[in-house]
């Protein structure tokens, strides 16, 4: 490597200073920043600060004409130890493929580098008799190859720093091989950091987690940049969506055991690490009915494995299953999902459920699951040992009622209900019950059945 002696100028009183002593300063100073630069990125690339930076702009595929995007490049030469900034301060003028030389043709694939150029030139003009170059201008040389690269190199040395390719037949940009410069991972390790949303997964199903990022630049992920410490039961892992600070993780788990995976992902030799964790499989036990008594107007269902999106069919009375229940994030555990009772469709009935969850294949429940009674009307007065008719739906086998001054009529009264004897009747949507209260009672009606406890919205006086 020819490297460049590290001599500052020192100047003193009396000292007699020429062309040569400026230029050592000059040469100090750029060698340090390019040092610097090197050490920072030790690779050529874009510096995309912008999502715009140094990309290709096709304005009418038509015209055969591209324009490159200002912006900022890094080229690394070894031999140097330095690593030049390449800064295109302006976007360039329309570049015409059919006049290059040679011209890109049909079938031609056109390759766009940037690389660093420099000359010097007298402006401002010297002063005196001794003319000369008064400054130094660095410049962003943008060139388009055809179908190759001629070398890595430029004829200065610089390097080809490749922006995208061009095919020519259809003016389409192809990023693929675009060179992306990205600071040294073990510069920035320490501050990278990531998040998965969700960090919880089913046992079984195709999921999609969106990865965020703080100082991992996620652009350059690729599947082999990501590692899953225990990959039993995951397959067809796939990363899309790269951006600066996010992509997206797909992957397939087939009854994967639940628990915790780590998850690494490393780009550019910057590595960041966090977690998700797989439920376990899914399965459906039990369900609690509402109880509104108790100011709870949510239906339960208990298992394991739930994971949003869930989806709840109840069974219909006319057979199949009712409209789906759509359940929000708020409303889903790991082991149990709560319904709102205003969710549950009027035709709900006795039956098994069917549940799906994570986005899995549905299941249906091995047990019956009864949704809770509607109470429509109940009569706002009655005499005691009289009947009275409450209306609704889902009044099934085993309903009972409690009557002001919590008198139960049920199946397990004393006379139990519904009783011939007493006049009294159950369909699913008319109950006819006798009023054991004392007179001078009054409170809401409950209708009680497996489905949970509901009020009338009417007041029973009971005279």
């Amino acid at each position: 490597m020819a490297e460049i002696p590290i001599q500052r100028v020192n100047f003193f009183d009396g000292q007699f200073l020429k062309q040569g002593e400026f230029n050592d300063l000059s040469t100090y100073m750029v060698h340090l920043r390019r040092r610097l630069l090197f050490v920072l990125f030790n690779q050529s690339g874009v510096v995309q600060a912008s999502p715009q930076d140094l990309t290709i702009e096709v304005p009418n595929p038509a015209q055969k004409v591209i324009r490159v995007k200002a912006g900022m490049a890094i080229g690394m030469r070894p031999d140097l130890a330095e690593a030049k900034e390449i800064i295109l301060g302006q976007d360039t003028l329309p570049i015409d493929l059919t006049t290059l030389q040679p011209p890109l043709q049909a079938n031609d694939i056109g390759i766009v580098t940037v690389n660093y150029d420099e000359e010097g030139v007298a402006v401002p003009p010297s002063e005196g008799d001794v003319p000369g170059n008064t400054r130094i201008n660095e410049k962003a040389i943008i060139a388009v190859h055809r179908n190759s690269l001629p070398s890595p190199n430029a004829q200065n040395g610089e390097p080809f720093i490749q922006l995208g390719n061009i095919n020519f037949n259809t003016m389409s940009v192809d990023t693929t091989q675009r060179q992306r410069a990205f600071l040294q991972g073990s510069l920035i390790a320490a501050t990278s950091q990531i998040s998965l949303s969700p960090n919880t997964v089913p046992a079984t199903g195709n999921v999609s987690i969106t990865v965020t990022s703080s100082g991992l630049n996620l652009s350059g992920a690729t599947v082999g940049s990501v590692v899953i410490s225990d990959m039993a039961g995951i397959t067809n892992v796939a990363v899309s969506n790269q951006q600066p600070t996010s992509m997206t993780l797909r992957f397939t788990l087939t009854n994967a055991a639940a628990g915790a995976r780590n998850v690494t992902i490393s780009v550019n030799n910057v590595s960041a690490s966090t977690s998700f964790t797989v439920l376990a499989g899914l399965t459906l036990t039990s369900f609690a009915g509402v109880n509104e008594p108790a100011n709870d107007l949510l239906f339960k269902i208990n298992g394991t494995g739930f994971a949003p999106p869930v989806i709840v069919e109840f069974s219909a009375s006319g057979g199949g299953f009712a409209a789906a229940i759509a359940l929000p994030p708020p409303n889903v555990a790991a082991t149990q999902v709560t319904i709102p009772s205003a969710s549950i469709p009027p035709d709900a009935t006795v039956g098994p459920v069917r549940v799906q969850s994570g986005g899995n294949p549905p299941m249906i429940s091995g047990f019956n699951v009864t949704p809770p009674p509607i109470v429509t009307n109940v009569p706002s007065a009655a005499q005691t040992q009289t009947n009275i008719t409450i209306t609704g739906s889902r009044f099934f086998t085993g309903t009972a009622v409690i009557l002001p001054g919590n008198q139960s009529r049920g199946p397990n009264s004393a006379t139990p209900f519904p009783a011939a004897t007493f006049g009294e009747s159950l369909t699913q949507t008319q109950i006819v019950v006798r009023v054991t209260s004392n007179s001078n009672t009054a409170a809401r009606v409950q209708v009680v059945t497996e489905g949970g406890t509901v009020l009338s919205a009417t007041v029973l006086a009971v005279n």
